[in-house]
């Protein structure tokens, strides 16, 4: 039986907090996620880290005092090391296809494989070098990137390894946005790459023809976030200085999703979607709350060590010292069979297989009482068994499916195929000397 007791109820739904490596870095002195730039690649990619010039570091005896920027695998084990010369680091980030992509102060983006091999090197603008300009702030994608100069200018490349740079629309702003993030051009609905700039109690959105402010008044905006489907924005305003507020609101600011008082009175450090349903603010070495849907929340603790948050598609990374830990809703197919009382048809041939197993002749009844629902019952246990992480209750899961599809007129067993394929791939990949902790959605 799966571990429900990591399991937290809210409202209809179970989020779930499980933990999956000790980390391989717990003794590296030179590793500190609180003073650094930090960047993990999707899908339980690698992570990168590197010292944060803007932060007070502590240095200990016999540490270089050369940057270096070091790639880890999520279970904490060292990849790669590159040793860096190229001018203050602004941005880290990963390109959907692993590439590490690095923007200095300078308008430089340089990309690097998963190796530390470096793939490109390319000036986002010549206004960098002509002109004076510097980067203030980026953001990098899934597949470019996009840079704000401190004349409060946008320029952006679509493709990190081989597009070309490009300026965005003039931004017409007049001081620095308090926040900035990106929609994926994969899931705008314009289809193109738009930038939110948070600026005074607004926000603007641009493109490479126009910048369009919103004419909101419930700012000023601390930080903010695009849900992996790019349908709802998540933003921090702290209007109400004795009380931060975390709005949601659609792409297009046409719909108010809800609001939920956090009673903060500093913005989070960390601003991510968990999935597209759930939103999760981080206050280093203090808490961390998700708000799903109607305002409903829980509240989290990750110790007195830093931490750093990783969105994923379905779930939340979370990188600390001594471990990483992944905070999840519990996929519906694992909720209807092990949640407590579950009379749903899969939970039923789940114990009519365990009484198989024991050798009951009540095994035959219960098959008989979900006859006409048994397609749809067996369908879920496989559902539920490439959701799981235990290789043991994967194994009794799909042995429950198999058990249930003998009793079925006709049953297509491509999908039990699949994944029974898949899980092998997954168990193989999760194990700490590899360390991609993927899931099945992702």
């Amino acid at each position: 039986m799966t571990d429900t007791s990591i399991w937290e109820r809210m409202g209809n739904l179970y989020y779930a907090r499980r933990e999956l490596y000790s980390m391989g870095w717990r003794e590296d002195k030179t590793v500190s996620l609180g003073a650094s730039l930090v960047a993990a690649a999707p899908a339980g990619g690698p992570v990168a880290l590197v010292r944060d010039d803007a932060k007070v570091t502590k240095v200990h005896a016999g540490d270089s005092i050369a940057t270096r920027v070091k790639i880890f695998t999520s279970a904490g084990n060292q990849i790669a090391e590159i040793r860096w010369d190229y001018g203050r680091i602004v941005q880290l980030g990963w390109s959907a296809n692993e590439d590490l992509v690095i923007i200095t102060r300078g308008g430089y983006l340089y990309v690097y494989s998963v190796l530390g091999e470096r793939l490109r090197e390319v000036l986002l603008s010549r206004t960098f070098a002509e002109a004076g300009e510097s980067v203030t702030r980026a953001c990098v994608w899934s597949g470019g990137a996009v840079v704000l100069t401190d004349q409060h200018q946008l320029h952006a490349v679509l493709h990190v390894r081989t597009g070309e740079p490009f300026a965005l629309a003039a931004t017409g702003l007049s001081s620095a946005p308090r926040a900035m993030c990106v929609i994926d051009p994969s899931v705008s609905v314009s289809k193109g790459l738009e930038v939110l700039l948070a600026v005074d109690s607004t926000i603007y959105v641009v493109d490479e023809r126009t910048s369009q402010d919103q004419l909101l008044t419930n700012g000023p905006f601390d930080a903010m976030a695009v849900s992996p489907n790019g349908k709802f924005l998540a933003c921090f305003s702290s209007k109400d200085p004795s009380s931060g507020v975390l709005w949601v609101v659609s792409a297009d600011f046409n719909r108010n999703k809800s609001e939920y008082k956090t009673g903060a009175k500093v913005p989070p450090t960390q601003l991510v979607w968990c999935g597209n349903d759930a939103v999760v603010m981080h206050w280093q070495l203090k808490q961390t709350i998700l708000v799903g849907p109607d305002g409903l929340w829980l509240s989290y603790s990750f110790g007195s060590n830093s931490s750093y948050l990783v969105p994923e598609v379905d779930s939340v990374r979370v990188l600390a010292r001594k471990s990483c830990e992944l905070l999840y809703r519990v996929p519906r197919a694992l909720a209807a069979i092990f949640r407590v009382g579950s009379l749903d048809p899969a939970a039923m041939l789940y114990e009519a297989y365990e009484q198989y197993e024991a050798r009951d002749a009540r095994a035959d009844d219960i098959v008989r009482s979900i006859k006409d629902e048994l397609p749809n019952a067996v369908n879920r246990c496989i559902e539920a068994a490439a959701y799981e992480f235990d290789p043991a209750v994967q194994k009794k899961l799909m042995s429950a499916a198999s058990f249930g599809k003998c009793f079925c007129d006709f049953f297509n067993a491509d999908l039990f195929v699949d994944v029974a394929r898949s899980l092998r791939v997954f168990n193989a990949v999760r194990k700490p000397e590899i360390g991609i902790p993927i899931t099945y959605e992702q």
